[in-house]
């Protein structure tokens, strides 16, 4: 009997047998465990026997606490621990702003032990990060055991029939929160002040890797480390960088092959399709039909894939000619992408590239781009080639949303693989030997790229390692572009030095030097209502100055005095050491509340 035949015959009675005895198997399972005690009651039993009386413990509100009462002997009654009150939750699900988050840190800070009744603190708030960015960064450090404290116990019935166990800790919640929760207790171990707290929660990259929502989720007792992957992480971006060209660039290509077109052409055609969408973008964006934003330029490139769908299934001649490009000049260009993105990913691995101080116009040009929802033309400083430049990279990097941190990295990746497809071209019209034209390609490809980078946006053309950075700078910058949002306008102070460039620094514009209010520059205003007045009438969301501590001028000290003094105008969004963030107090960047106790 042949294999197809036996398979024709039994492949159905197979599954049928698989999905019945497998959901038996588990229905057994599941129904045990309500013949096991109550995850609540055993992690009482191991606080009743482990945590000294009168112990601190603290937990999330809006959740049950642990432990419970328990019957027998002895004294086995949540009353004799500290635990009973509003100083003994903790508001995780608060906003995410300084006052809480100190509140948190300080209950936090004076317990003896955390506990988590159920996993509903870290299934929920790390799923919006955006919204609750320090939160997040506290729960992650707490597993991670940075934060002085250590995980103790976890405790968690877990569905088993015949020695066949099933994890479903990474489950809804509502599956398993009532009946078998996952109880964790952590014990405080350092004793950590409210303030060391704070700036390990505000300096949370410099503790990663960190575990992500499923690793927490995942986790017992024993404490967390970090597993080294073959994936890394920022692979990703580039990753969709280039599966959204390949995507525009072929699918334009199959719009465009047939009879009289050289077959040759297929890397330039690649290259101009991304060209053309951009265009599109922009074109769109000005009459008003759609904003200049990545989900725009996605729905553009399904558009173009839905076109070349359409047209080579319905078209013969181009669909064999497509193929034909494809067998004869694929192989190379696939080399040619290949080698150029591992060469420039190899190079830019080495650090975080950065633009560079210079003109303020080119060098936050490309991240202008990338933040603005409108394509405004009196914002292009250049003109020609360089700007149709920027702008791809710009659309590419808006379609497949690249993180701000990594937004030069990719970009340089992206002009490589543009320009490899574009000299594949040239080189396969100059040579039958497709190797010899992949490789050329790439040689050509990657010092051009690194050179038109330059050109383009006002960024020298290395990586920048940032411990090249000053610490004090390079805080700022990555607090910027990872928590401010689209493309708003930033006044830096022009009194002190240590404030010029750090806007730029983030691809943020930024008031000219130049411009003035009355007899003054606005950089250099000093009193509240003169600067709040000039920042709405000229549309500006913020005011970045040195600290009392840095301000080298007596000027500096008057505007923190001036600004600190009408809170009814202007609200503090950032500070370290070094600098501080104003903005008007009804901004939508900071939504101020009562003073957390």
């Amino acid at each position: 009997m042949r294999l197809s035949d036996f398979l024709k015959r039994h492949l159905g009675k197979a599954i049928f047998l698989f999905v019945a005895g497998y959901s038996l198997v588990y229905a057994m399972a599941f129904i045990q465990l309500y013949s096991m005690e109550h995850p609540y009651r055993l992690a009482s039993a191991w606080i009743y026997e482990n945590v000294p009386a009168g112990s601190k413990i603290v937990a999330p509100h809006w959740d049950d606490k642990i432990p419970v009462t328990l019957p027998g002997t002895g004294n086995r009654v949540p009353q004799i621990y500290k635990m009973d009150g509003r100083d003994f939750e903790l508001p995780v699900y608060e906003q995410d702003n300084p006052q809480n988050i100190q509140l948190l840190l300080r209950r936090i800070a004076a317990s003896d032990y955390v506990s988590f009744a159920t996993p509903r603190t870290p299934d929920s708030i790390p799923r919006i990060e955006n919204e609750y960015p320090r939160t997040t960064a506290i729960i992650q450090l707490l597993w991670a055991e940075k934060l002085g404290f250590s995980l103790a116990k976890t405790v968690k019935n877990r569905p088993s029939f015949l020695g066949l166990a099933f994890n479903d800790d990474l489950a809804d919640e509502s599956f398993s929160v009532y009946d078998h929760p996952k109880a964790v207790i952590f014990r405080n171990e350092e004793h950590l002040s409210p303030e060391e707290l704070w700036s390990r929660v505000m300096r949370v990259d410099e503790y990663r890797p960190l575990p992500s929502m499923n690793e927490i989720l995942l986790m017992d007792e024993g404490g967390w480390k970090p597993r080294p992957t073959l994936w890394k992480p920022e692979w990703s971006a580039v990753a969709r960088a280039g599966a959204f060209m390949s995507v525009v660039g072929m699918s334009f290509w199959a719009l465009v092959v047939g009879p009289g077109v050289p077959l040759a052409l297929i890397g330039l055609m690649v290259g101009l399709g991304m060209v053309i969408g951009t265009l599109l973008s922009i074109g769109a964006n000005m009459v008003a039909l759609l904003p200049f934003t990545g989900t725009a330029a996605r729905f553009i490139a399904l558009g173009f894939f839905a076109l070349a769908l359409a047209r080579i299934s319905l078209l013969a001649r181009a669909r064999e000619r497509l193929w034909t490009s494809l067998r004869e000049y694929g192989a190379g260009l696939l080399l040619t992408v290949s080698m150029t993105l591992v060469i420039v990913c190899s190079v830019s691995s080495s650090g975080l590239v950065l633009p560079m101080l210079g003109d303020p116009n080119s060098s936050n040009y490309l991240a202008y781009l990338v933040r603005a929802e409108s394509f405004a033309p009196e914002a292009v400083p250049h003109a020609g080639v360089v700007t149709s430049v920027v702008g791809v990279v710009a659309w590419v990097l808006k379609a497949t949303a690249v993180p701000f941190s990594m937004l030069y990295n990719v970009a340089i990746m992206i002009l490589a693989f543009a320009l490899g497809c574009v000299l594949y071209t040239v080189f396969a019209l100059l040579t039958r030997k497709r190797v010899a034209a992949a490789l050329g390609a790439t040689l050509a490809a990657v010092p051009v790229a690194y050179l038109l980078f330059g050109t383009s946006t006002g960024v020298e053309s290395r990586s920048v390692d940032r411990a090249q950075l000053a610490p004090e700078r390079a805080k700022f910058v990555q607090w910027t572009v990872s928590r401010i949002k689209g493309s708003p306008t930033f006044v830096e102070s022009c009194d002190d030095s240590t404030v010029r460039g750090l806007v730029t620094l983030a691809g943020f514009p930024v008031v000219s030097e130049t411009v003035t209010e009355g007899d003054r520059r606005l950089c250099a205003v000093t009193d509240a209502n003169v600067a709040f007045e000039a920042m709405m009438r000229r549309g500006v969301e913020f005011f970045v100055t040195p600290t009392l501590k840095k301000a080298a001028s007596p000027e500096s000290a008057a505007r923190l005095v001036s600004f600190g003094a009408r809170r009814d105008l202007f609200s503090m969004l950032y500070e370290d050491d070094n600098f501080v963030v104003y903005v008007p107090a009804f901004s939508e960047y900071f939504q101020p509340e009562g003073v957390a106790s």
